[in-house]
């Protein structure tokens, strides 16, 4: 680099003692001043003729380009490749590899696969686990119809096991159910789903009960702070966030490992 920067660093030079010589010539005679930037110029060209400051940093490029071009083969007359080496016996627990199978297939909500995978597996699905994966399922495909009311009915059925994981998931579809009676049967419905839900969230939840309060009166509006609550990615959420949950209560010695890797 000390090539280039002294080639770049006397054009520079060069250039600046040019542009002097220029401006000087402004105060002369006009043929004087025309003869002094001709020959400020000539000196110029000149001088980059005779010291090619380009070629020399294509030159000193040249050389780094080479180096590094020919560094993967540097690196590979000292490491042999021997891939017989990197390969080593592991011994895989077949069962938790099914399990994995399994849960993969619930949560693409594959229940025709899961019977097929049983089948064909020979693993034997405990029969009231299979009936929690079916109705895992089910709730899944009405979350997706929008409709909460299977997900709330097994939410507040398992009060006390969210409660251990502390999980919110009950209040995020309480929430979500208000959300939706506000949008399709109006402030009155909403209002006395939420008188008969919200207080028992208040101790948590108290900030954004009284945000899902408020919001009645700007929702519909053109410009508001309350647009996020009816985004449809919110479905998604509340999707993913009962199957993590309905999984970590229902059947946790399946899920625990992988579900939060998903």
């Amino acid at each position: 680099m000390g090539v280039i920067n002294q080639s770049v660093d006397k054009l520079i030079e060069d250039l600046e003692k040019g542009i002097k010589e220029i401006d000087d010539a402004g105060r002369m005679e006009e043929e004087t001043a025309n003869n002094q930037v001709r020959e400020s110029i000539q000196k110029i060209c000149k001088n980059i003729a005779q010291d090619k400051p380009f070629k020399k940093v294509v030159d000193a490029h040249q050389e780094y380009y080479g180096f590094v071009s020919n560094f993967g083969k540097n690196i590979d007359k000292f490491f042999v490749r021997d891939i017989d080496q990197s390969l080593v016996d592991a011994n895989l627990d077949t069962n938790l590899v099914k399990e994995l199978v399994l849960e993969h297939l619930l949560k693409n909500e594959a229940m025709e696969s899961v019977s097929a995978f049983e089948q064909e597996s020979n693993m034997r699905i405990d029969l009231k686990l299979k009936s929690k994966l079916e109705e895992t399922a089910l709730i899944l495909q009405e979350i997706k119809r929008k409709n909460l009311r299977p997900a709330i009915s097994w939410a507040d059925e398992n009060t006390r096991e969210l409660s251990k994981i502390k999980s919110n998931l009950r209040f995020e579809l309480h929430k979500m159910q208000y959300i939706q009676l506000l949008k399709e049967q109006g402030q009155t419905v909403a209002l006395e789903y939420a008188q008969r839900c919200f207080p028992a969230f208040m101790d948590e939840n108290r900030l954004e009960v009284q945000r899902l309060m408020t919001c009645i009166l700007f929702l519909g509006k053109e410009k508001n702070h309350y647009t996020d609550l009816l985004e449809e990615k919110n479905w998604e959420r509340i999707g993913h966030s009962f199957l993590t949950y309905s999984c970590t209560v229902s059947y946790t010695h399946l899920t625990l490992p992988t579900i939060y890797s998903v």
